[in-house]
């Protein structure tokens, strides 16, 4: 998924580094899940390679606590305000930075992202223990490629596939223990005071339009997209 900038250009949607681009007035911090990229009208560049990009250290490297991803993100924007956005995991970091920071964030796009998390302590044991055991394509096709509504043999489908497992093991168990024992953030949806852009499509299997809708009428400064 792709997001025009106001410089024109379009950011690739993907990463699982926290990258910052400084677009006047504001800095727009992105986190994400898998390697991040920009693509404009000149060709696609790597954030390294990006002359307004910055990408701390790869947020699953950090640990395997979701509150620890928010403060490294946070100590890494450059600018007192900015916007944050993220997708499905990054979403879940995103509305973390938004709790721990709300003076700080001036809006907040959160893309396939559930709020509400109920810890799951035998899902996070059986998911170590596959991705140990297994290996990291075995726990691809068990627990993230049923979520995808392309079909196998789609060029989307594939290119994720490939992300996958170019992940390391314990980079991936970082991110399961963090994301599925952290805590419930709809307290934050909706107490903040500052816009906030929820986007799910018709074809997301998690969490859903349905419950992306209900999160959005949480608060009045929300919007479903």
């Amino acid at each position: 998924m792709r997001q025009r900038l106001q410089n024109g250009s379009q950011l690739t949607l993907g990463a699982r580094n926290a990258s910052v681009i400084t677009c006047r007035p504001l800095t727009l911090v992105c986190c994400f899940s898998v390697p991040c990229r920009w693509t404009t009208g000149y060709g696609t560049v790597s954030a390294a390679s990006c002359r307004n990009a910055h990408s701390p250290p790869i947020i699953f490297s950090i640990g395997d606590d979701l509150r620890l991803w928010a403060e490294h993100c946070l100590n890494h924007v450059p600018t007192q305000r900015f916007v944050i956005a993220g997708c499905s995991v990054g979403g879940s970091c995103a509305l973390e930075i938004l709790g721990l920071a709300p003076e700080r964030v001036a809006a907040t796009v959160i893309i396939g992202t559930k709020a509400w998390h109920n810890p799951d302590p035998a899902f996070v044991a059986e998911a170590r223990s596959t991705i140990e055991v297994r290996g990291v394509e075995t726990a691809w096709r068990r627990y993230w490629e049923p979520l995808f509504a392309l079909p196998a043999e789609s060029d989307a489908h594939k290119r994720c596939q490939e992300i996958a497992l170019d992940q390391s093991p314990d980079d991936l168990i970082n991110g399961v223990v963090a994301i599925h024992t952290r805590a419930s953030r709809e307290d934050v949806v909706r107490s903040t005071t500052s816009p906030i852009h929820i986007v799910s499509g018709d074809l997301d299997k998690l969490p859903g339009v349905d419950y992306s809708r209900r999160l959005a009428a949480l608060n009045p400064n929300a919007r479903l997209h």
